[in-house]
């Protein structure tokens, strides 16, 4: 059995993924706001 691959969930990929999801979702619900 093949051990699992190592987590890295605070990459700073992952947390970069994070920030800009973040930054989209806060605009759109702004932007729905708004309307």
């Amino acid at each position: 059995m093949t051990p699992a691959p190592p987590r890295r969930l605070h990459s700073a990929r992952n947390r970069l993924a994070f920030v800009y999801s973040s930054v989209v979702f806060g605009l759109a619900a702004v932007l729905v706001t708004a309307l």
